[in-house]
């Protein structure tokens, strides 16, 4: 069954609507005074295959600062930290991937206007590097992601010509470099790029070009260019700052801005289709989608909401699991960067100010979602019959949850008679809140007419969420005696 719904999923993002479940325990917090000048910070995080982690940090002036890593092994104890001040011409960090053999690769632009591309060992030392020259002067924004292969691929705006996207091998060598149609007449600032799985694996990416006004593209693994979706609104500043994509690897992919949140249906058209919705006021940085299919975001609620600031939000469409946490640590927090781990850890990096104003860049372990416990349902009645005349049924509906917070849910009940197909006639349904600990008892007459075949009738009692998806359910069976049966017509 496909539990992935579209447009409730957009409305979930709104803070005081969601549905909050026992997950998102902080696990450690690591804190560190890397910000030199206010001008550096955590761009991306890895995995390594022990649980390590490994953490880009950009100087965002390439002129007087240098790419950094830092290591924190699984439970976020300090291992070392590199400056690549020597090794790497100073310059502007875009990222860093692991390969299969803990090693990482690394490309940055250096302050002699090319793109260098390092592959370094476990241990952080450079093992090699190669440069590329890219037309233009001075890289500004620019992003990168993993492809399959154990490449990756960039892409990046330099301050003068188009925006470019290139694929690099695990080795450094280019694949292949493309330059985005901008016909727009504005240069793009690159948001985001991510590997997409599927029938055709792909980069997807989001460029904004101005306030209002972004584009997602598409390239295969060969280079080809394959669509492009224009994304504009007027009189809102959609992608000014922040935005991402999160392709699912079933022909859509999640974008986010500032204030609206769509789903892209690629349907193999030059500009595919949209689906769409909006909440004002909340924004959303950053987003990941787990192996089991679950969603985490890093995002922020405007200052005119009562629950303004920076957040952390996991969503799990397939079991109804909803968490949401605030930063705890300094007067001001947010979070830039998301990964979800082996594990199942949630590790999000961004930057506190504490008491002092003095800025920290912030690594934090959160336990992601807890293990899922289906809420409990028992329909019964005191009567196993009734005559062919019809009558009326008390029934009694027992429910609780396992889950230590509330659980909100719908409860419908059905008569399925003989020789019909589910989910047969609704009989009555309510909204429900489930309590920790305290089982919810429902009772309610219903009416079953002589029209009813006889035979064997199934009552059905099912909890469904809000989007009308079965959660889980229990029946009982009642007979609808024939006219003339023993204890037959007129008695009970």
């Amino acid at each position: 069954m496909n539990r992935f719904h579209v447009v409730p999923f957009l409305v979930l993002l709104f803070p005081s609507s969601l549905t909050y479940a026992q997950s998102g325990d902080t696990l450690w917090t690591h804190v560190r005074d890397l910000v030199r000048d206010r001008d550096e910070r955590i761009i991306n995080l890895c995995e390594t295959s022990d649980g390590s982690i490994l953490a880009g940090v950009r100087a965002e002036n390439h002129l007087t600062g240098s790419p950094k890593v830092v290591k924190l092994s699984a439970d976020g104890s300090f291992q070392w930290i590199h400056n690549y001040i020597n090794e790497i011409h100073r310059g502007h960090l875009c990222g860093i991937v692991v390969r299969p053999d803990d090693g990482f690769n690394m490309v940055s632009f250096t302050n002699d206007d090319r793109v260098q591309f390092v592959r370094c060992d476990a241990n952080g030392t450079p093992v090699d590097s190669t440069f590329h020259a890219i037309p233009g002067f001075m890289y500004f924004t620019s992003d990168i992601c993993a492809s399959p292969d154990g490449g990756l691929a960039l892409v990046m705006r330099p301050r003068f010509g188009d925006t470019v996207l290139m694929r690099f091998s695990a080795t450094g060598d280019t694949m292949w470099t493309r330059y985005l149609d901008l016909r727009t007449g504005g240069r793009g600032r690159p948001l985001d790029v991510e590997f997409s799985p599927g029938s055709e694996d792909a980069f997807v990416l989001l460029v904004r070009y101005g306030g209002q006004h972004a584009y997602v593209y598409s390239y295969n693994l060969q280079g080809d260019y394959l669509w492009r979706r224009s994304l504009y609104w007027w009189g809102f500043r959609e992608f000014y700052a922040y935005g991402c994509v999160i392709p699912l690897g079933n022909g859509r992919t999640i974008v986010t801005g500032e204030s609206r949140y769509m789903v892209i249906e690629e349907n193999g058209s030059a500009e595919p289709p949209v689906r769409w919705t909006s909440n004002h006021g909340v924004g959303i940085e950053k987003g990941v989608r787990d192996d089991q299919g679950r969603f985490i975001f890093a995002g922020f609620v405007d200052q005119y909401h009562p629950n303004s600031g920076g957040f952390l939000m996991g969503v799990d469409f397939a079991h109804h699991n909803h968490w949401i946490v605030k930063p705890d640590l300094g007067s001001w927090m947010f979070y830039r960067t998301l990964l979800t781990t082996s594990d199942g850890r949630v590790i999000a990096a961004g930057g506190a100010f504490e008491g002092d104003s003095t800025p920290r860049s912030v690594i934090v372990a959160f336990r992601g979602f807890a293990e899922y416990q289906e809420p409990e349902i028992d329909i019964h009645s005191t009567r196993t019959s009734i005559p062919s005349t019809g009558a009326h049924v008390p029934i009694s509906c027992t429910m609780s949850t396992p889950e230590t917070m509330d659980f909100s849910c719908h409860l419908r009940v059905n008569v399925l008679q003989p020789g019909s197909s589910p989910p047969g006639r609704l009989l009555y349904e309510q909204d429900v809140v489930l309590h920790p600990d305290d089982p919810l008892l429902i009772e309610n007459h219903v009416h079953l007419p002589a029209s009813l075949p006889a035979g064997e009738c199934r009552i059905i009692g099912t909890l469904v969420d809000s989007w009308g998806e079965e959660i889980v359910s229990d029946e009982f069976v009642i007979i609808k005696r024939q006219p003339g049966a023993p204890g037959g017509v007129g008695v009970d």
